[in-house]
């Protein structure tokens, strides 16, 4: 039998925590995807501990100076490095790592959805942000000149809309989408009617406004102040499943002005924050009970969040911003995508009159 050819994939981060996290939960996947045909290694900075078929090996100093004595060893016939539009600026880096592929993690956002973010947003959540908010305002033509510069072979993207923006802009020679099972299928909750003596609409994920939570919040006051016709909605809860831990520093900010904009709610009493971990099972229960499933995500750090997935599978309507890496998920469960905060509260009226 002939030896099967190699690839590496080099993705910092990749460890038991992330490993159902993105782009970590992607890479996995496509990590098991190609055992089939070679031999897969997985090379990272982190000491990870899972069973699996493809090889880990460790390396923290690849990700400064771009060698590696595996690389060296191995001579594998594909080296793919995760990236974001960004990255490409810094070519470098990358000039001399032969049969190169990049696999595009995050997307470059419409100016629509950097605008959506306030100074405050983006000031609350700078460290987190910085890096997509270059990468969106970078123009197209530059990340070209410098992808060309690299020598890499081609970019696969983990989303649909952000390959087809990049194509649309000039790579579509260089551009590869590669469509990966990322989430088991779920008995879907049939769309019942809305059982109106109690709405329950549900977030879920860490307590970022460039997630949307200001949104969240003012459209739970829109909707809770609205005057329905002969009082037909009794009661309307809000439930924020607020995946936070007090170790996450960089969320410390965005948790406490969180809490204070609750705090000055008149419907707080209708609002129920939850910071403990939940397992999937807890999570599911959750959003299998929840009415209206929003996440009006703004911007993401990386594609396709998987609570996405979670969301509209399980709840009886998900609502979303259109943001790349989001929307398409929520379009293949039928959900609605909401242009802006305004279209967020026409489509929770369209729903609770239907």
């Amino acid at each position: 039998m002939l030896n099967k050819k190699k690839i590496l994939i080099a993705i910092k981060g990749f460890e038991k925590k992330n490993i159902y996290k993105q782009p970590w939960l992607w890479v996995n996947n496509f990590a098991l995807d190609n055992l089939s045909k070679y031999e897969v290694y997985i090379l990272t900075d982190s000491q990870i501990d899972i069973s699996s078929k493809y090889k880990i090996l460790k390396d923290s100093n690849f990700f400064k100076t771009y060698k590696s004595k595996y690389i060296d060893n191995l001579i594998p016939n594909k080296i793919y490095y995760l990236i974001n539009p960004l990255s490409v600026l810094y070519f470098w880096r990358f000039i001399k790592i032969k049969n190169l592929y990049f696999i595009m993690g995050s997307s470059k956002f419409k100016i629509s959805n950097l605008l959506m973010l306030s100074l405050s947003n983006f000031l609350l959540e700078k460290k987190l942000l910085s890096s997509q908010v270059l990468s969106s305002v970078t123009p197209f033509f530059l990340i070209k000149k410098f992808f060309l510069l690299t020598k890499a072979k081609k970019i696969i993207f983990i989303s649909k809309e952000n390959y087809e923006n990049f194509k649309l802009n000039g790579f579509e020679k260089y551009s590869v989408f590669n469509k990966i099972k990322l989430f088991p299928k779920i008995i879907k909750r049939k769309k019942n009617k809305i059982n109106l003596n109690e709405i329950n609409i549900t977030y879920l994920g860490p307590p970022l406004f460039s997630r949307g939570l200001d949104y969240v919040l003012e459209s739970f006051e829109y909707i809770s102040n609205y005057n329905f016709d002969n009082n037909k909605i009794k009661k309307i809860k809000l439930n924020l499943l607020i995946r936070y831990n007090e170790s996450e520093v960089f969320y410390e900010k965005s948790y406490q002005k969180l809490i204070s904009l609750i705090n000055k709610s008149k419907f707080q009493n209708n609002i129920y924050v939850t910071t403990k971990f939940m397992t999937k099972n807890q999570i599911y229960k959750t959003l299998r009970n929840t009415d209206i499933a929003l996440l009006p995500f703004k911007i993401t750090l990386s594609d396709l969040p998987l609570v996405v997935y979670e969301a509209g599978q399980l709840s009886k309507y998900l609502i979303v911003l259109d943001a790349c890496g989001v929307s398409e998920i929520a379009k293949d469960y039928s959900g609605i995508v909401a242009k802006c905060k305004k279209d967020i509260f026409s489509s929770l009226l369209r729903i609770l009159y239907k």
